[in-house]
C-alpha cells in the first residue's frame, strides 16, 4: 500500500513539473448538482493542462482526476463519467483521464459520479485552453 501511494505521489510530482497551473482559476464557476439529502461526500476533480507535443503544434493535453473522495473512500464510487465539452464522445467509468484539445477556448467539463448508495453528483468546471 505504501509503495503504491508513493508511486502515485511521484507520478503527480513528475507530471506537475510540466503542468500549466494557471488554468485552474478560482475566479471561474463550479456547478454542483447533488441529491437533496446526501450521505456521501460531494465529489470534486482537478486538472492540469500541458502541451501535447511536437507532433501537433498548439494542441494541449488535459489530465483530469477525481480528487474527492480520496483513495481510501473510492470503494463507494460506482462510476465516474467525463464529458469534455468539445463535442467528443464521453469517457465512461474512469477516475483518471487524459483528453486532447485542438482549439483554444473555454470548455465546460462535466464529471458525473455515481455512488454505490445510488446517489449521483454532476460537477461542471470550466477549463481554459490557451495556445
Amino acid at each position: 500500500m505504501k509503495r503504491s501511494l508513493l508511486a502515485t505521489l511521484m507520478l503527480f510530482v513528475n507530471i506537475g513539473m510540466y503542468a500549466n497551473t494557471n488554468t485552474q482559476s478560482t475566479t471561474h464557476r463550479t456547478t454542483v448538482s447533488a441529491p437533496v439529502t446526501s450521505t456521501v461526500v460531494t465529489p470534486d476533480f482537478f486538472y492540469f493542462v500541458r502541451p501535447l507535443g511536437q507532433t501537433i503544434p498548439g494542441a494541449r493535453l488535459a489530465s483530469f482526476l477525481l480528487s474527492v473522495p480520496g483513495p481510501g473512500e473510492r470503494d463507494i464510487v460506482e462510476s465516474v463519467d467525463w464529458d469534455f465539452g468539445d463535442g467528443t464522445p464521453a469517457t465512461l467509468n474512469t477516475l483518471l483521464v487524459n483528453h486532447a484539445y485542438y482549439q483554444p477556448g473555454t470548455y465546460d467539463v462535466t464529471m458525473t459520479v455515481r455512488y454505490v448508495t445510488g446517489e449521483t453528483f454532476v460537477i461542471v468546471k470550466p477549463v481554459i485552453i490557451t495556445f
